[in-house]
């Protein structure tokens, strides 16, 4: 798939938001949007040129939009005070309902924010990049039947990109597993054919001399250091395939820059031996147990180490991790330079559709981050979403100084995700009210 690419330069102005609906319009059906993603979009594209005219009107911006693995996206850069941006927040309805007169200005915002798919921020100097995403639509598919035939002749690993053989194994693998198991976009096999087409995910497949499909092992790189994997994914019972599957895996992030190798949703049939224990995570289920799910972790290549940021109170269960996985670092204690600090932060939020789980993620800092977190808790706690998570990026800072907020909002460090950002990142659930 090649990549599609439109760009604009305009004025924070409304008389250009014409011309933007129009190339949001014309633009994204041409990227694989359908007409109400598209709609979505230009709306959201519409409102977020309102707001800018609003709180920074002449502001030189530049709107691209792209096609990206299975998502269209609208990406606008612009110079102004990162602070602006706090209608993102998940939160930011009730501020704005509370006092109409000051919100209105940043009611454009709420709106982009709400009828994008998700978005994200990046901030270079005082260069703004916000980008608001609506993903593709793929029709579904029903879970397949189990195929009795006994394999037959030698079987090999192999990668794969058909879009049949990718799409059957979903199917399969959804008739014979339970759905923490293996990626929701299973149940969308055309979403994982985009995205092994721009190489943003890998399948391996186990078949016979036959090509009957055995087994499926699925990857994708988050950051250039670090391979997650899922699977391994069995389709019949013969002996070994599991180990072909994950030899192959090996293989094959052997030849890429990947230093350490983790699952968040292993199968039981990961053969013993190769990986060790990264966590076990009490997670809450809908009828008031827990289900203990086990992390797998290992090295692919010897670990040269790497400094991170920490706040003291996070010490103890980092080095605790890094002993325990052999990881050489260096822990670094963030202190606030003072001066220059938003006053206000901006938090993202990714909902899980059955409300089983909810990942935070700081996006951007500010003097009231603490409360922030605060009001994303009592919001997500108050719609019954079972798991919280957070993420902190330990090569920030600014993110490694909230051990201290988080710990004392009722969240646990959970367990570690080594080199999933520039450094490592830790994760953090909420377990607990805390006063």
């Amino acid at each position: 798939m090649t990549e599609t690419r439109l760009s604009l330069d305009l004025q924070a102005d409304i008389c250009w938001i014409p011309l933007v609906q129009g190339v949001v319009e014309t633009g994204a059906p041409v990227m694989g949007l359908d007409p109400g993603k598209t709609l979505r979009l230009a709306l959201a594209a519409e409102e977020f040129i309102l707001h800018l005219s609003r709180t920074a009107p002449g502001t030189r911006l530049t709107l691209t939009l792209s096609r990206e693995a299975s998502s269209v996206s609208a990406l606008f850069q612009f110079e102004s005070s990162p602070e602006d941006l706090w209608a993102m927040n998940l939160t930011a309805a009730s501020e704005i309902s509370q006092d109409l007169d000051q919100g209105m200005a940043h009611m454009g915002l709420l709106l982009a924010s709400r009828v994008a798919d998700r978005f994200s921020i990046a901030l270079s100097g005082r260069t703004l990049g916000v980008t608001l995403f609506q993903d593709i639509i793929y029709p579904d598919i029903e879970k397949a039947e189990v195929p009795s035939t006994p394999l037959r002749g030698t079987l090999s690993a192999q990668a794969c990109s058909d879009p049949a053989d990718i799409s059957h194994a979903c199917a399969l693998t959804m008739a014979l597993y339970p759905e923490p198991l293996y990626p929701k976009s299973f149940r969308t096999p055309g979403n994982i054919i985009d995205r092994i087409s721009q190489g943003r995910f890998h399948a391996g497949l186990v078949k016979d001399e036959a090509g009957t499909a055995a087994g499926m092992i699925c990857w994708q790189i988050p950051s250039r250091r670090t391979v997650e994997f899922y699977g391994p994914y069995l389709f019949s019972k013969g002996d070994g395939i599991a180990q072909l599957l994950m030899d192959h895996l090996i293989n094959q992030v052997a030849r890429t820059e990947a230093i350490t190798l983790y699952s968040r949703a292993a199968t039981p049939d990961l053969p013993p031996g190769n990986f060790e224990p990264l966590a076990a995570l009490a997670y809450k289920q809908s009828n008031g147990q827990k289900e203990t799910r086990t992390l797998w972790f290992r090295h692919l290549r010897e670990d040269m180490g790497c400094p991170v940021w920490a706040h003291p109170v996070l010490g103890p269960f980092l080095k605790g991790t890094y002993d325990r996985l052999f990881l050489i670092r260096t822990i670094r204690e963030y202190k606030d330079p003072g001066g220059g600090r938003p006053a206000r932060s901006l938090l993202g939020t990714r909902l899980g559709a059955d409300k089983q789980e909810a990942f935070i993620r700081p996006m951007l800092d500010g003097t009231d981050i603490r409360e922030n977190i605060q009001r994303h808790i009592q919001l997500l706690v108050n719609e019954n979403y079972l798991n919280l998570f957070f993420t902190m990026d330990l090569s920030i800072g600014w993110q490694a100084a909230l051990g201290k907020d988080l710990t004392e909002t009722g969240f646990e460090p959970a367990y570690v995700l080594p080199y999933a950002g520039e450094s490592d990142k830790v994760i953090f659930h909420y377990v607990h009210p805390h006063a």
